[in-house]
């Protein structure tokens, strides 16, 4: 098997990196009664002592979950199948890998300047699309597929359907901490998406984001230390499932070569 197909080490360093930076957002979130950005947990982070190193090796795991993901919605890693939610879930997979690249860009960022550079940039991105012919119906669609993703979220949690990546000998707190996590995970993306939907519609006139969304639920006062206890332990989920996460190489070059034919084939 080829190296770079050995995703198991890169699965398991980003795995502990999305649970540093989840137990990083809902500390303080529990701590300051209000949302903040990962870029500015990161921000915050360098402060520490070996800081530097510390968001460099939180970019090296963001890096190594986001290649988790691009490649476990290219070559269906998780069985979803080509039916259309199956698709569907595939296209989110990629997107979250992406999205996780991007942050481990700023984590470079960060550690080379001290900031991110983040600041105003969902608006600014919103008010660009905005701006294109057909801006508004792109911008409404962004918000849709944004809260469909926080409803799925929440399902999963429910449903419990995150253990069937795990092994049989985690934790009995590793279904507890996922569905908590991962409830509260799905509301704050409902928010945001809300938040996108209504600047299409025309009612938005707040900031965009995951600290806005934390602010808009921190209005609701029980709510808000639910949610953000919620997002700590799906820190504490992540961090668990680097540890007993179900990872099979084997399948990866197998599905590899799959793919590989099957393009040759087109």
């Amino acid at each position: 098997m080829q190296a770079f197909l050995r995703l198991e080490p890169y699965a398991r360093a980003g795995f502990a990196a999305r649970g540093v930076v989840y137990l990083a957002l809902g500390y303080f979130a529990l701590a300051t009664t209000h949302g903040t950005h990962a870029a500015t947990v990161m921000e915050r982070m360098r402060d520490v002592p070996f800081g530097e190193v510390l968001i460099i090796a939180l970019a090296v795991g963001l890096f190594g979950y986001g290649l988790w993901r691009l490649v476990g919605g290219i070559l269906d890693l998780d069985d979803e199948g080509r039916s259309l939610y199956g698709i569907i879930t595939r296209i989110g997979l990629v997107v979250s890998g992406l999205g996780h690249w991007l942050l481990c860009a700023g984590a470079i960022l960060i550690a080379e300047s001290g900031s991110a550079g983040t600041e105003g940039q969902e608006e600014a991105a919103a008010s660009t699309a905005a701006a294109w012919p057909g801006g508004l119906w792109l911008v409404g669609a962004v918000g849709i597929i944004i809260i469909i993703t926080g409803i799925g979220q929440c399902l999963i949690g429910l449903r419990g359907a995150f253990m069937r990546f795990l092994h049989a000998r985690q934790p009995r707190f590793a279904r507890f901490a996922g569905t908590v996590g991962y409830l509260a995970r799905g509301i704050v993306f409902v928010v945001i998406g809300w938040q996108v939907l209504a600047v299409a519609i025309g009612w938005g006139d707040r900031p965009l984001g995951f600290d806005s969304a934390l602010d808009v639920i921190a209005q609701r006062e029980w709510v808000f230390p639910v949610v953000a206890a919620g997002l700590f332990l799906f820190g504490v989920f992540s961090l668990m499932a680097a540890m007993w996460l179900r990872i099979r190489d084997e399948d990866v070059d197998r599905r590899a070569k799959l793919a590989g034919r099957w393009f040759r084939r087109g």
